[in-house]
């Protein structure tokens, strides 16, 4: 069975998708339909890209990173992960670097999860060969 980690929604979320909101209201009620359906489309998009992202730890040893319908899903298989990183900043707290062997480099990768150190144990457990780095 696989193990599903939602993404973090932080306060700057909201307050993009309410400023997009009071901008599409705007356009509206002024009657400029064109940039009122444009900022439209991208309340949808950053909308779906928010409540779609996630975390899956497979039962085939592989990260799955899904952000959304928009994006392709990306695959990261566990044993190839080497260190995980904190990446936090002030706008966002919850964000995890993930290093991993690439095609042909380190490569990286920053996620957000909701349960951050539930999702750190899960990871070591599957692969205990990962470096953890504050």
């Amino acid at each position: 069975m696989n193990r599903v980690f939602h993404s973090h929604i932080g306060w700057t979320s909201y307050f993009v998708v309410l400023f997009l909101a009071t901008q599409m209201f705007y356009f509206f009620w002024n009657k400029e339909i064109v940039v009122a359906v444009l900022i439209t489309l991208l309340e949808i998009f950053f909308i779906e890209t928010m409540i779609h992202t996630a975390y899956a730890i497979t039962q085939d040893g592989n990260l799955r990173i899904s952000k959304g319908r928009f994006f392709p899903v990306q695959e990261i298989p566990l044993e190839s992960i080497v260190t995980l990183e904190d990446a936090s900043t002030p706008f966002s707290k919850k964000r995890i670097r993930i290093v991993y062997h690439g095609k042909h480099r380190d490569e990286k990768t920053v996620i957000t999860p909701a349960k951050g150190k539930e999702f750190v144990a899960f990871l070591l457990k599957a692969n205990a060969g990962i470096t953890v780095k504050q």
